[in-house]
């Protein structure tokens, strides 16, 4: 990939997403991509505009250390990842524009505009969007927080003593209670479609809309969010859905008019841990789901995405061998640290079985019908043993992790131990050894 940049005229550290991509956070900041970490700007509110907060000093000052190889504060995952020797986003998004969104003669104009001010963009460049309309979410996933779900802050106002313990992990703000979560996130309530019009009349390149959440399906407003998408028959829409609700059929005949539909389905575990991890979900349904789509949507690809974790690794052939018996493409991200229910935390005994059980997964998508689908698996097979190589290795859980475990079994009174007795040695051991202290 360095060497494509370096024929392009650009240099090793750049990357294309300040230039070609939006990230539009249910908060109402505006950020480069996903992975970003520093508030660019703002979007939501009625005297905030997209197109001026694109080019505003922050995001001046992102592009120009991009350029000149510096490293910047909202690139710090990436940073580290590279460091570590872990494939980034920053490489994978370079990788996926150039290869799979940009035609040849439109990205030599995108870099041309480029190399005259690096520091600049325009909405014509724009090729990429994300948009997390808001924060409302009828689960409360263990690597989520209330700023990405109301069902987080539900079971925080139920569990108010559990606040104090989980302030840090959750990202809570200063002085968050039970009671005023909802004060101190009232811009992820905010839902303003009308927000993007004007940006819509001129990004007249836009190939891919990706709503995440949240769970933006549930959301009253979401069929004005599409009615307002313009050169829909030149789009890939997609959608990452926890698939744990009725309300699809509202939205087929406009998803019908876009050019493609992916669905990435949440699935993240297997069937025996799903409902610890996506704390309220129903297995079942989201199978009945997945099928209802693929039945009523034609130009629909559902993709099985595994948000890679700690209680994802115990039980990996599981959730591998659903993804093939059902034929869904595989798709894998991480939680990355310092989360503590990170992969790269796992004590060295339960690692290496993980490492065994990638191994073992790739007899299972050699059963897949197709051939793409296997080859592709093989490669997220790959970036996962990438991922759980990087890091320290541990004898026993970290202290975090350890705490993180604790507090999730009280709060979604369930026992990780209970579904995972191999834990015990890691967990209920450690409680006796903190008892004789």
């Amino acid at each position: 990939m360095a060497n494509k940049l370096k024929k392009l005229g650009l240099p090793d550290s750049f990357c294309f997403a300040p230039y070609v991509n939006l990230d539009l956070d249910q908060s109402g900041s505006f950020r480069p991509c996903y992975r970003s970490k520093e508030q660019m700007g703002r979007w939501k509110r009625s005297n905030e505009n997209l197109l001026t907060e694109y080019n505003n000093q922050n995001m001046q000052e992102l592009r120009n250390a991009l350029w000149n190889g510096q490293e910047h504060a909202n690139c710090r995952q990436c940073h580290a990842r590279e460091t570590d020797g872990v494939t980034s986003t920053r490489q994978e998004f370079n990788k996926h524009y150039m290869e799979n969104i940009v035609e040849e003669q439109e990205l030599a104009t995108v870099v041309e505009k480029i190399k005259q001010d690096p520091t600049q963009s325009y909405p014509s460049n724009i090729s990429t969007m994300e948009i997390r309309p808001h924060g409302v979410c009828n689960l409360a996933c263990a690597h989520c927080s209330p700023e990405s779900s109301t069902g987080w802050m539900s079971l925080l106002r139920h569990n108010p003593d559990m606040v104090p313990e989980m302030s840090e992990v959750l990202y809570l703000p200063e002085s968050a209670t039970a009671d005023n979560l909802t004060i101190k996130y009232i811009d992820n309530f905010i839902n303003c479609p009308d927000s993007l019009d004007e940006f819509y009349d001129l990004a007249d390149n836009l190939k891919s809309v990706h709503f995440t959440g949240g769970e933006p399906l549930m959301d009253k407003k979401h069929l004005k969010w599409l009615t307002k998408i313009k050169r829909k028959e030149n789009i890939d829409l997609r959608y990452h859905t926890n698939l744990q609700h009725k309300l699809y059929d509202k939205f087929y005949d406009e998803w019908n008019k876009f050019k493609s539909l992916r669905v990435f389905a949440s699935i993240d575990t297997s069937k025996k841990f799903y409902g610890y991890f996506r704390y309220g979900s129903d297995w079942d349904l989201m199978h009945e789901n997945i099928i209802d789509l693929q039945n009523n949507v034609e130009n629909i690809t559902v993709k099985a995405t595994i948000t890679v974790n700690f209680i994802t690794m115990l039980d990996w052939l599981g959730v591998v061998e659903y993804i093939v018996e059902n034929d869904l493409d595989m798709h894998v991200a991480f939680v990355d640290p310092p989360h503590p229910l990170s992969a790269v935390y796992m004590p060295e005994a339960l690692k290496t079985k993980a490492l065994v059980d990638l191994s073992k997964s790739l007899q299972i998508i050699s059963k897949y019908k197709h051939k793409r689908k296997a080859t592709m698996a093989v490669k997220q097979v790959e970036r996962v043993v990438e991922f759980l190589s990087r890091g320290d290795d541990y004898a026993e859980l970290p202290e975090k992790t350890y705490d993180y475990f604790k507090q999730l079994d009280k709060i979604y009174n369930m026992s990780i131990v209970s579904l995972c007795p191999k834990m015990y040695n890691f967990l209920s051991k450690k409680d006796e050894k903190s008892v004789d202290k």
